[in-house]
């Protein structure tokens, strides 16, 4: 069952996740292909340059309101489709709430994953656009330009170790995870309020975030992690970025599972429809 409510939200949200994912790689290859037909560097006058700066702040605003967008759509729906009246409608059918929460969740995740590659595909787009641009002029040699770049994080988060690279990879997709089961669980709490649940959602958020910051700070300390930039002067950036990663890691997969639990519990047992 439930592949099959993954597939249903697949269908019902497909369009809206795909056109702002499209809009974002669109918007990075039109404003590359700008940035490589402008004139050279040397030549801009002072009203290009005003008109760059404004069109520079757009591109960037487009790009922030489309993964706002993709966000805020997905809670939406979470909430909808769960305690309004259409839940009625989904948890009439013959699955469990554990199946009805982790097909939100998984299909939610892999949207988030797309919009996060489409907005990693629009900067380089844009980028390349510029550094095109520098090479035309002469100024710019891209193959030594990108080896500078790769060296620099590679000193920097030490992207040449494999095993690092997927400890990243993961941290993040996990760290993508707990934020969207923070606002889960703050949307679940919110229905144990008999009226203005969307108030109490929003209230249950802004102290699960005050207690996560309170927990996150004790994490801190405790672990020594903020110490090791005080005490150990021999410490690579990226071996605390390796520590720093590793410890939100084990955090947000702890106090994921936890809100995850939470959610199902909640619902299972206090589940107040309108």
């Amino acid at each position: 069952m439930l592949g099959k409510l993954m597939k249903h939200e697949f269908i019902a949200t497909w369009k809206v996740f795909v056109l702002l994912d499209v809009v974002m790689i669109l918007a990075g290859i039109i404003a590359g292909l700008v940035a490589y037909n402008l004139p050279l560097f040397e030549e801009w006058p002072d009203p290009l340059i005003a008109v760059l700066t404004l069109g520079f702040f757009g591109f960037i605003f487009l790009l922030v309101a489309c993964v706002v967008l993709t966000f805020v759509y997905i809670v939406v729906r979470y909430y909808k489709s769960l305690y309004t009246h259409e839940g009625y409608l989904t948890f009439t059918l013959p699955a469990t709430t554990t199946e009805v929460l982790s097909s939100k969740m998984i299909t939610s995740m892999i949207w988030q994953i797309l919009c996060a590659l489409s907005l990693f595909l629009g900067l380089i787009a844009l980028a390349t656009g510029f550094i095109g641009l520098g090479s035309r002029a002469g100024d710019i040699d891209m193959g030594p330009l990108y080896a500078e770049v790769y060296s620099n994080f590679c000193d920097m988060f030490g992207f040449d170790n494999i095993g690092r690279l997927v400890l990243y990879l993961v941290s993040c997709i996990a760290g993508m995870a707990f934020n969207l089961l923070t606002f889960f669980l703050a949307i679940t709490l919110g229905q144990l309020w008999q009226q203005h649940k969307v108030l109490g959602s929003v209230i249950f958020y802004f102290m699960i975030r005050f207690v996560l910051g309170i927990i996150g700070l004790f994490i801190t300390l405790g672990s020594g992690t903020f110490r090791m930039l005080l005490d150990n002067v021999d410490l690579s950036s990226a071996e605390y970025f390796q520590r720093v990663f590793s410890q939100g890691l084990v955090s947000n997969l702890i106090l994921g599972a936890i809100f995850y639990f939470l959610c199902i519990f909640v619902t299972n047992r206090r589940l107040n429809l309108d």
